[in-house]
């Protein structure tokens, strides 16, 4: 596996537990108001629905080409 891929795949996995554990923590600390937890569920919801395509776009975005090293002209001058 390239280290590309690795990286993004560390990235995108970071940031799906994260918003894992915000949904339990969540549901954890608004035990009591089942509306807020709801309301909080859909919200993170969107937000991985939001991220999905943007994930996406930015793992198939072809990289630049390194630039081509530009050598002394030989003769110049003379």
């Amino acid at each position: 596996m390239e280290s590309g891929n690795a990286a993004f795949l560390v990235a995108a996995v970071t940031i799906f537990a994260i918003i894992a554990f915000v949904v339990v923590y969540a549901i954890k600390r608004l035990a009591g108001q089942p509306m807020r937890i709801a309301a909080t569920i859909v919200a993170l919801a969107t937000l991985v629905g939001a991220m999905v395509p943007l994930v996406d776009e930015l793992h198939t975005m072809p990289s630049a080409p390194p630039p081509r090293p530009v050598s002394p002209a030989s003769g110049v001058g003379r």
